[in-house]
């Protein structure tokens, strides 16, 4: 059964995920059904409401098959490069195992790495895997590092190009990324944005520029996540 499951490409920890979230809406569902004579009538509708909305994300935007339907009938050109990319790392994150056996490298970066990595062949006993979003630049390793470190790699390839270190933010990306509601003081503390304007052609344009702040820590938790 569960190499069935694996071969939709959902692993342990999401089938675990599945079952939880369908035992919730099944138990909320049922228990809105049992009172409803007893609650008011906007609760029960309120209610229902919200369970309706909740299975339909589940099934319509929050599981493998429906991410791979999306990807199958839109194009880079359609949805973006980055956001193509954030798609194809959210369909490979339904494959993470409760227990995840151990990854030898992990290579991560922008698609120069995807371009580098991804059609190389490694031997058998140095087996390699590609973390890469399109544009990936020193803040992207912050806000994807639970999602690195998730993989379980033993060795990290990071590879960071001289215009992903000094090319501008793309601030309005940072979205696209997984979000994490208990961490996200910390993360808008380490992606604190400072910005200058100058005059181009006649026209003020405002330059962002990420803190220095967001560099130093990511570098601080790879190096003690994955020291060598």
């Amino acid at each position: 059964m569960m190499t069935w499951f694996e071969s939709l490409g959902i692993g342990s920890y999401y089938l675990r995920y599945f079952a939880l979230n369908g035992l919730a809406l099944g138990v909320a569902a049922a228990l809105v059904w049992k009172f409803r004579r007893r609650l008011p009538r906007a609760a029960t509708s309120t209610a229902t409401t919200v369970i309706l909305i909740l299975t339909i994300r589940l099934i319509a935007l929050d599981n493998p098959l429906a991410l791979r339907f999306y990807q199958r009938h839109l194009t880079t050109e359609d949805s973006g490069v980055r956001q193509w990319g954030v798609l194809d790392l959210d369909i490979q994150n339904y494959q993470r195992r409760i227990h995840q056996p151990p990854i030898a490298n992990l290579a991560v970066g922008s698609s120069q790495v995807g371009a580098i990595f991804s059609h190389w062949s490694p031997p058998t006993l140095m087996p390699l895997e590609v973390f890469s979003v399109a544009g990936m630049k020193t803040p992207d390793l912050w806000l994807y590092r639970l999602e690195i470190a998730a993989r379980n790699p033993e060795r990290v390839i990071l590879y960071l190009s001289a215009f992903d270190l000094t090319a501008g933010q793309e601030v309005h990306v940072w979205p696209l990324a997984p979000a994490h509601p208990l961490g996200a003081w910390l993360t808008l503390s380490m992606l604190s944005v400072s910005a200058w304007t100058r005059k181009v052609g006649g026209v003020w344009r405002v330059t962002w520029m990420s803190g220095l702040n967001a560099m130093g820590l990511c570098a601080v938790s790879l190096s003690q996540r994955w020291p060598g």
